[in-house]
């Protein structure tokens, strides 16, 4: 079956409202850019299509994986091996600068609750957004400009999903659960690592070190939890599964562009992260009166 050949009703579920003609556009114009010298994986395209469409099972390479949006023939381990990274070297060898963006927002109060609260369990989880699809969000390489630089420097991460600050308040337990994708992996950068913290990935777990970056297939179950009395900080991100090949990374990104749940969370995010960023500036320029008053 071709990847046009897959219901109305199934595509408007997943896509919205005339969900299959927005979509088949975009695939068709994914296919005739990218798929030219890439056909093999048009039919490993047209398999993930079927897939999220329920016209077929899902093959998935772990028991613990979320199917919602499996993408076939992806390795799943809960922790892959970082050194496969060529760029996390340079990443780690600036978290101190990446941790003092961290610790300005910290200072301003302007963190906001995470976009999926409802797994906490119990506690706070909170975050600040740099990126949403693996592009910079207005004004935020203004507030983290080194941070952003970093990213922007990675190529894997771009169109890949979001990127943020995420710290866990003391006491606070995120519930079991799944990522949405298989075809992107996800990196924790410890910033803020105190003890009695740390992640199960498919019963297995890990704690964070501050400087170094773990990273994990969030595709599988798993939950995470901060059990001390301080707060527990990692710049999150995720970034294009090593396995997709070019034109996949690129047609995965246009079906971002038309789901409307990728739709509803973008511009949550965004209206989310614009009072973030008036408030972070609104806190500065009374910090710097308050300063000014205090030396006159």
């Amino acid at each position: 079956m071709s990847i046009a050949n897959f219901s109305y009703r199934a595509s408007n579920k997943v896509f919205g409202k005339n969900g299959k003609n927005a979509f088949l556009q975009t695939l068709s114009k994914a296919s005739l850019k990218y798929y030219k010298a890439e056909k093999s994986a048009y039919t490993r395209m047209a398999e993930f299509v079927e897939g999220v469409c329920q016209l077929r099972p899902h093959r998935r390479m772990h028991d613990m994986q979320s199917d919602r949006w499996y993408y076939p023939d992806l390795s799943a381990v809960p922790y892959p091996d970082t050194s496969k990274f060529n760029w996390i070297p340079m990443l780690e060898s600036r978290w101190q600068d990446i941790r003092n963006e961290y610790l300005s927002l910290e200072k301003y109060g302007i963190l906001h609750g995470h976009q999926n609260a409802y797994h906490t369990e119990k506690g706070q989880w909170d975050t600040f957004y740099l990126t949403s699809v693996g592009y910079p969000l207005p004004e935020i390489d203004k507030i983290c400009p080194i941070t952003c630089q970093l990213l922007s420097e990675i190529p894997e991460t771009h169109g890949a999903g979001p990127a943020y600050f995420s710290i866990m308040r003391p006491g606070t337990k995120v519930a079991p659960h799944y990522g949405p994708f298989n075809y992107r992996l996800r990196c924790h950068l410890g910033l803020s690592i105190p003890n009695n913290c740390g992640i199960d990935v498919a019963d297995e777990r890990r704690e964070w070190q501050e400087g170094r970056c773990l990273v994990l297939d969030d595709s599988i179950l798993h939950s995470v939890w901060n059990d001390s009395s301080e707060n527990r900080a990692v710049l999150l991100f995720d970034f294009w599964h090593p396995e997709l090949s070019l034109a996949e990374r690129k047609t995965l990104e246009l079906i971002d562009s038309v789901t409307a749940t990728r739709k509803y969370y973008i511009e949550t995010v965004r209206k989310n992260q614009k009072e973030s960023v008036n408030a972070f500036f609104s806190a500065k320029r009374k910090s710097s009166r308050h300063n000014l008053l205090e030396t006159s």
